[in-house]
């Protein structure tokens, strides 16, 4: 059970802060955030912020540049 809790909380902090920075809601937050823990987690440290980055640029209206710094942002908080 704990070790639920130790992922998801930074998945929903993620899911709570992402509409804060960019200003929209992000479709499939709990998909895309979670898919991007498990790449941090399981593959390489920073793996799910260059996935999550990719996933924000194809939003309609948010460029690349935007989504690196939403990115940079949220890592630095």
């Amino acid at each position: 059970m704990l070790s639920i809790a130790i992922f998801l909380v930074p998945v929903l902090s993620d899911v709570l802060t992402y509409p804060m920075i960019l200003g929209r809601q992000i479709s499939d937050a709990l998909r895309v955030f979670s898919r991007k823990q498990v790449f941090n987690e399981a593959v390489v440290s920073y793996a799910g912020e260059a996935y999550l980055c990719q996933r924000l640029a194809w939003m309609r209206g948010v460029s690349v540049k935007r989504a690196i710094i939403a990115v940079k942002d949220q890592t630095l908080i």
